[in-house]
């Protein structure tokens, strides 16, 4: 087995987190390197934040070029125009993620491609398709690697192509009828969205309201909204069975009131929720970095916990890390 390439500190994943946390700890003087298995910039870049609120200002766009009688502005009928919405979107967030990787190299961060997994404490394998793959040992690892979706029990999502977040933001058409499952952050916002543009929208909840991690209040305005949008909800309702043709999906719902069918979409996307992105080996592994170098940023520079105990304590004061504590002056 090859030496691997030593670094002071690696970042897995290059999302928000993890490119900011690369950066400060080149900008620190520490020999950094960050492993991604596909876009700089994460989901958030790339399939997340960016992207959808790249569509929701074009949805608030079209609904005030609508409006515009109201503000005394003639104008014809909008229409929108699917290619250029995907078009507009890829451009901005090709920019954003070029930034990022601009950031990076000009702190001399070293980007490696491809799936990492931890083999020991301060080891790593990175296996990358369609190259060499690369052994990495660091003094610190930070594993920032985010979340992915949660499937919705008893939904095969892998055996539907279009259920999947990316190829939802890639679609080649707008879809006429959509059904989404979840009635979250990331369900509710793409039943908005494609509401606004003329999408007949029916959206699925199995619990009680909208945005069960947010306050009732923000969850009693955002329905009022959806049903203002004309968008068919279905709270308290869990799906039975999903037809096994893509372009048919039959849905049941079951509520506690009463037994209901759905309408019959082409295009479903399951929102329910986001869990850890660690595989299984990788978890264990990743416990036993912890234990065995667990360490915390103390003012400027990484440092272990050990060496964060001696500084802070009251014989330490000798210490260049530690600081005279200022005498308080009181009022006159």
């Amino acid at each position: 087995m090859p030496d691997p390439k030593r670094f002071q500190v690696v970042v897995v994943g290059t999302g928000p987190g993890g490119y900011v946390a690369a950066i400060r700890a080149a900008q620190l003087g520490l020999k950094t390197a960050v492993v991604e298995r596909e876009e700089l910039g994460g989901t958030c870049l790339n399939w997340g934040c960016i992207p959808t609120k790249a569509w929701i200002v074009t949805a608030h766009l079209y609904e005030q070029i609508q409006r515009a009688r109201e503000y005394g502005i003639e104008v014809s009928e909008p229409k929108i125009r699917w290619e250029w919405l995907v078009e507009r979107k890829n451009k901005v967030v090709k920019q954003l993620t070029g930034g990022v990787k601009i950031l990076l190299n000009g702190r001399q961060v070293e980007i490696f491609h491809g799936h990492a997994r931890l083999v020991t404490a301060n080891r790593m394998h990175v296996a990358s398709e369609g190259a060499a793959s690369a052994e990495l040992a660091a003094d610190h690892v930070i594993l920032a690697t985010g979340a992915e979706r949660h499937h919705a029990s008893g939904h095969d999502a892998r055996r539907r192509a279009r259920d999947h977040l990316k190829e939802a933001l890639d679609l080649t058409h707008q879809p006429k009828r959509l059904a989404v499952l979840g009635g979250g952050v990331v369900g509710s916002e793409f039943a908005c969205f494609f509401a606004a543009i003329g999408t007949k929208v029916t959206l699925i909840e199995m619990l009680p309201r909208l945005v069960p991690a947010e306050d009732d209040d923000i969850a009693q305005t955002l329905e009022r909204e959806m049903k203002k949008q004309e968008i068919d909800l279905h709270l308290d309702s869990k799906v039975e069975r999903p037809d096994q043709e893509l372009r048919r999906l039959g849905r049941r719902s079951r509520s506690r009131a009463a037994r209901r069918s759905t309408s019959t979409p082409c295009w479903s996307r399951p929102a329910a929720g986001r869990t850890r992105a660690i595989s299984g080996s990788n978890r264990s592994a990743s416990r036993a970095a912890i234990a065995a170098r667990s360490w915390s940023t103390i003012g400027s520079r990484p440092r272990s916990r050990a060496s964060t105990r001696s500084a802070t304590s009251p014989t330490s004061s000798s210490s260049p890390t530690s600081r005279p504590r200022r005498a308080r002056r009181r009022p006159r």
